[in-house]
């Protein structure tokens, strides 16, 4: 309490002013003051100047996942509270010290006691969840209903299987009560419906050349077996060289999904012995003008050309001829030829686009 005409100096700590009997301190410490009377007498004293925070500590409770609103802020006082705190919570006054049922986001808190004041800037963070893990057989190559969706979050582990063509919602819930939500499309592919193979000819003669197809569908790969008979096995439309009277050739296409579709086509091949195998020359005949066996005719299946010469054992020739469907009649130069044997030579080209040359006789008689 201040005295008249006395003089006042405080020696230590850091005082509003130093010469008043009744200072504001900011810090808590010793402060030593000098009282000196109108009489010159001096007295000194020291003061512990101590500073009670009102604030003790936030309990924050972040929300328990993210979107939630469970999520709250406690103030714990120093000491036990008085009916004169005041607590501002984002500016609005209540005398409720805990904020509850609040999400993520940032609180502004003021407390008031009548005298002391605190602001604190609290904010609440949702927590951060794992990733979601999917693996899906999107794209279906039948309707054999082998779908599967499977999905890994954290510690769920959820696995679908045996689906079918369609849209599926799958929920997941961790531990925490946490969800999450995710939807898989499950679709057929339809693009190697319209896929099959065919030849341009399916029965050929034996060396010859059959040209095969596949239907061509964008973006498809194809791969035809065997590849050894093909000039190449990669296309849709090779040409293939069979080897043996029956041959099969499968084509598998793969679209851009990895789903595949096989297919095969038979070629039938003729086997031609073109020569004296497949022409029919007889090796008798008598020209009597009888009506019987009276010419010399040819037969032969598969002759593309044809020819042959007639000789007599000197090697004069009697009759030759470009055309299978010709018979001689035994006539030379408007005369009839004299029994005996003659000698033939014949060439001839087959489908297969073989050659051969023999030789033989034949013997006329009367």
């Amino acid at each position: 309490r201040p005295m008249l005409g006395a003089t006042y100096l405080w020696t230590q700590g850091q005082v509003s002013d130093s010469t008043i009997a009744n200072p504001w301190v900011q810090e808590g410490g010793d402060y030593v003051l000098q009282i000196t009377s109108t009489q010159g007498c001096s007295e000194q004293d020291t003061f512990n100047i101590s500073f009670l925070e009102l604030l003790d500590t936030l309990i924050v409770n972040n929300p328990s996942c993210p979107g939630n609103s469970d999520g709250s802020i406690v103030v714990v006082l120093n000491g036990a509270p008085s009916d004169s705190i005041q607590y501002y919570w984002n500016g609005i006054a209540t005398s409720d010290s805990m904020l509850s049922n609040i999400g993520a986001g940032t609180y502004h808190l003021r407390i008031h006691d009548g005298l002391c004041e605190v602001e604190r800037t609290i904010i609440l963070t949702d927590p951060v969840l794992p990733e979601l893990v999917k693996e899906a057989s999107v794209s279906m190559c039948d309707d054999s209903c082998q779908g599967w969706i499977h999905l890994q979050w954290g510690t769920v582990d959820s696995l679908a299987e045996n689906l079918c063509e369609g849209i599926y919602t799958t929920l997941l819930v961790d531990n925490n009560g946490c969800r999450i939500s995710d939807t898989t499309t499950l679709v057929v592919q339809h693009s190697l419906d319209s896929f099959y193979a065919w030849a341009d000819d399916t029965l050929i003669f034996l060396n010859l050349n059959a040209r095969l197809h596949a239907t061509t569908i964008p973006g498809v790969h194809y791969l035809w077996t065997p590849s050894s008979q093909l000039d190449n096995p990669y296309s849709p439309n090779p040409l293939a060289t069979p080897e043996d009277t029956v041959a099969i050739y499968y084509v598998t296409a793969t679209d851009s999904a990895g789903c595949q579709k096989t297919d095969s086509v038979k070629i039938h091949c003729i086997e031609v012995n073109c020569g004296e195998g497949n022409i029919f020359i007889p090796n008798l005949f008598s020209p009597n003008g009888d009506g019987v066996n009276d010419q010399l005719c040819f037969r032969g299946e598969y002759v593309k050309e044809f020819h042959i010469a007639i000789f007599t054992r000197w090697g004069e020739m009697v009759w030759e001829s470009d055309n299978i469907a010709d018979c001689w009649d035994g006539r030379y130069k408007g005369n009839w030829c004299q029994p005996g044997v003659y000698v033939y030579t014949c060439k001839v080209k087959c489908e297969a686009n073989e050659e051969n040359t023999f030789k033989g006789d034949i013997t006329i008689i009367r």
